[in-house]
């Protein structure tokens, strides 16, 4: 729409008195003042176009009630919109704001304000006083005021926090590093060079998790000064499946690579999916020690095209100090970055973090913590923000998503670390092929002021809950699952009439046969007293059926046979604890397969979702890809499940948004009970 045609349309409006005008999609630049005479004006709709400033006439419209801005290029709300008394509904998503004023506690009537996806680190603590607010859209803003883990609870915990905020409390600026790598690459060197200036020539091997503060001068502010909790983990391969459990969101990860191993790209994809699958969206340095001796192309454009979240590489020599400042600066610009960093903290979480650092204890129920948060004036919603604020920094440990881990708070991490890290680094277990005696954990934790007896039940809980080990015999033993024999044990197996499925992934993180061995252990099949398992399977029995499942991680597939009466059900049992399993790691990709059934030969193998379609639309059949034959789609899914099980999670799938179709999912509530469609 031209400027003369959008005149037109202005001064038409104003002759007949319009009450609604709707200006989307037009390409409008720039609003004329003109606007300000459409006194008549109730709803006002200027979505998607390319404002960049508002005109101070608008604000003369004072029978507004719904505004929309959403989708245009705003950098800044004018402190006069507080002249638009009766605005009810306000979208200003998909701008570029970086703050409110404060003058938007003056708009009394405002039920709904959408801000989605602008550039907002903070909200005026006024905003409060908006009485009749009932709708507080902020998805997808830097926010660190209140922080994200506020925002998400919704509008009543928001308005908690910002009363909170006027009691008192302080930003803090702190987050967390974690440096990971391959052992031998010098990560521990890097971090006594970064914290210390010094340098090592023989670093003893890191067993399990150094834990170290780093303080540093923030970006451009040398009165400001950051606190980095650097988490430096073992690079040793018994450790890989442990170290999941302590990868964080919310921190900055440091890859350290050695520039003399000619096979370190294959590990830097390692380690580069590790940290994309259970570190969510954290941005990553990649650092290449030892560049002095010898320096290699990493490909870097390649890497950072496969993995986005990589900021930079930097070659640097820890032994010579090279590169050393470089990497400083980089450290110090991306963790200015991190979410946390910033963060108000009220004075009453400040006071309940005091208290846990002064504790004496390594370790509480959570029902204590609840206690003193609540003797604070923090309810139990806002506690577990706390607490997972507190994890997330390094400050504390509590796997609240997990049913038994989320009763204790560990209270000093690397007490329960190197906990953990003794057991995996024990002579006893080693040389026991990975059986872990009670009798043997005195030797294991030997000072026994740290680790006293009545601690030794929540560090074994700790491990099977952490899916490491799990108890059998008359449960003074357990199996710790990263040592066992990587050699199959004799057992009388005949897959004749086996239903068989697989599980394929894209990546296959270290211990997943282990945690599903662990996570199964009351099925694991006892010879002679002993379970009937190896590094990359175990047998199971159900009832009247066993199963073998084994991981192959050449292929990245888990392979499941199951063979008895009643072998489907026992299926059923299996993919349940898979699934589980599957949903505790946060991007995994795996693809659910069904071996072929056109000859007992057939390696070709069906997507179990792509089959679920074909008979959800009525198609009885389906080519097989390696004969070209067409085979059953009934009789594939029949192989593994009934008819009744399948249909009744097909109604169960489409029911909650069908297969990733975002026209079926339900519409937020809101927008449900307001029909808002423009802008929205």
């Amino acid at each position: 729409m031209t400027p003369r045609e959008l005149s037109e349309v202005i001064r038409k409006a104003e002759k007949e008195k319009t009450a609604k005008l709707d200006l989307s999609k037009c390409g409008i630049t720039e609003l004329p003042g003109e606007i300000g005479r459409l006194r008549s004006l109730t709803q006002l709709y200027l979505s998607s176009n390319q404002l960049k400033e508002l005109p101070r006439e608008i604000f003369r419209l004072r029978k507004l009630s719904i505004l929309y801005l959403s989708g245009n290029q705003l950098e800044e709300l004018p402190k006069e919109i507080f002249q638009l008394k009766n605005l009810s509904i306000l979208n200003l998503s998909y701008n570029q704001l970086t703050e409110l004023p404060s003058q938007i506690v003056q708009l009394k009537n405002l039920t709904i304000l959408y801000l989605s996806n602008n550039q907002l680190k903070k909200l005026p603590p006024e905003i409060v006083h908006l009485k009749k607010l009932k709708v507080l859209d902020l998805d997808h803003n830097p926010l660190t005021f209140p922080p994200v883990e506020i925002v998400n609870q919704g509008l009543p915990v928001i308005r908690d926090y910002l009363k909170k905020s006027d009691r008192g409390g302080q930003l803090l600026y702190e987050g967390k590093l974690m440096i990971m790598g391959q052992g031998g690459v010098g990560k521990t060197c890097i971090m006594e060079r970064l914290i210390l200036n010094k340098y090592t020539e023989k670093q003893p091997v890191t067993e399990g998790i150094r834990i170290q503060p780093w303080e540093l001068n923030a970006p451009d502010d040398a009165g400001t000064t950051m606190t980095l909790n650097v988490w430096d983990f073992g690079g040793q391969e018994i450790y890989h499946a442990t170290h999941q459990f302590f990868l964080t969101k919310y921190s900055l990860y440091m890859l350290v690579w050695d520039a003399r191993q000619e096979e370190e790209h294959e590990r830097i994809d390692y380690w580069l999916n590790i940290i994309s699958t259970f570190a969510e969206d954290s941005p990553v340095l990649i650092v290449m020690n030892k560049s002095d001796e010898r320096a290699k192309d990493l490909g870097f454009s390649d890497l950072k095209r496969r993995y986005p979240r990589i900021i930079k590489s930097v070659k640097i020599s820890a032994k010579e100090g090279s590169g050393i400042g470089t990497l400083e600066e980089l450290v110090r610009n991306q963790a200015w970055e991190l979410p946390l960093m910033g963060t108000f903290w009220p004075s009453s979480w400040l006071s309940v973090r005091r208290t846990l650092e002064r504790a004496s204890r390594d370790h509480i129920p959570y029902k204590n913590y609840l206690e003193l948060c609540k003797r604070a004036g923090i309810e139990e919603k806002e506690a577990r923000t706390l607490s997972r604020y507190l994890h997330d920094l390094g400050i504390i440990l509590h796997f609240h998503n997990d049913l038994l881990l989320k009763d204790t708070i560990i209270l000093r991490p690397k007490w329960g670390t190197d906990a953990v890290y003794k057991v995996l680094d024990s002579d006893h277990v080693h040389l026991g092929n990975g059986i872990l005696y009670e009798k043997d954990l005195p030797d294991i934790w030997e000072d026994r002021k740290l680790y006293p007896p009545d601690s030794y039940k929540l560090i074994l809980r700790l491990m099977v809950n952490f899916e490491q080990a799990f108890p059998f015999g008359k449960g003074d033993r357990y199996a710790v699952a990263e040592f066992l024999n990587p050699s199959e044990p004799r057992y009388d197996w005949n897959p004749e009439d086996a239903l068989r499925f697989e599980y394929h992934y894209a990546f296959l993180p270290a211990g997943v046969v282990s945690r599903l061995i662990v996570r199964m252990y009351e099925f694991l099949i006892l010879l002679d007293g002993k379970p009937v398992c190896w590094s990359k399977g175990a047998y199971f029995k159900y009832r009247e059926s066993e199963a073998k499942i084994r991981i192959d991680q050449r292929s990245r597939t888990a392979v499941i046979r199951v063979r008895g009466i009643g072998k489907r059900e026992f299926l059923s049992v299996i993919r349940s604890h898979f699934d589980a399993l599957h949903k505790s790691i946060n991007k995994i990709r795996v693809a659910e397969k069904v071996p072929c059934i056109c000859c007992h030969e057939c390696e070709h193998r069906f997507d179990y979702r792509v089959l679920s379609e074909f008979e959800r639309k009525n198609k009885p059949t389906i080519t097989c890809e390696s004969s070209i034959e067409d085979v059953s789609v009934a009789g594939l899914l029949n192989s593994i499940e009934n008819s009744e099980i399948r249909r009744e999670k097909m109604e169960k799938r489409y029911l909650h948004g069908g297969m990733n179709d975002s026209q079926t999912r339900p519409r937020k509530w809101y927008q449900k009970i307001f029909s808002l469609k423009r802008g929205a």
